[in-house]
């Protein structure tokens, strides 16, 4: 059994299985289609459908003796990491990078806006994790655009234009 695949798996499932539990509780709204219980149970249920194969995965792999398991190197890459292709060990700034990025995102988002703010982020993220500047720009623009169409035209519910107007909204 590997441990930390299991428990790792039980806190997710544990926790998907809260959040819908917690959505199924909200009230609906007075003529709407789109309660707000919506995206809690999707998010839950997207949670709980991504623990089982993890859960499944740490009770089912064989127990190891403790202390033969290969840990990190020095810089926390598991050894076998570098065999990977395409695996960038500079992927260690991913973790600092996401966390760095949401603590400006929140506070610049009324300023710089939506689209601009998001767009940066996507990709200094997908860079962060190894990814070409091409691709990310790409995936960034996309994935930003796609939300804000779906936000704005599919719940009717604006996102920030930030002070650039003509880009931003």
């Amino acid at each position: 059994m590997k441990t930390g695949d299991a428990v790792i798996g039980a806190i997710v499932l544990a926790a998907g299985v809260a959040i819908v539990a917690g959505a199924a509780s909200l009230p609906p709204m007075i003529g709407q289609i789109v309660g707000p219980g919506l995206f809690p149970t999707v998010i839950g249920a997207s949670m709980v459908a991504l623990s089982l194969p993890l859960l499944a995965r740490g009770l089912r792999a064989p127990r190891t003796a403790p202390g033969t398991e290969p840990g990190p190197d020095a810089i926390g890459t598991p050894p076998d990491a570098a065999a990977v292709p395409g695996r960038d060990r500079n992927s260690r700034w991913a973790v600092p990078v996401i966390l760095g990025g949401l603590a400006l995102y929140l506070p610049l988002l009324d300023i710089v806006g939506f689209r601009v703010l998001t767009v940066l982020y996507v990709v200094a993220v997908i860079r962060a994790a190894g990814g070409s500047l091409p691709g990310a720009m790409l995936f960034g623009t996309a994935i930003t655009l796609a939300v804000d169409y779906g936000f704005t035209r599919g719940l009717g519910v604006p996102l920030p234009p930030g002070a650039l107007p003509l880009v931003g909204g």
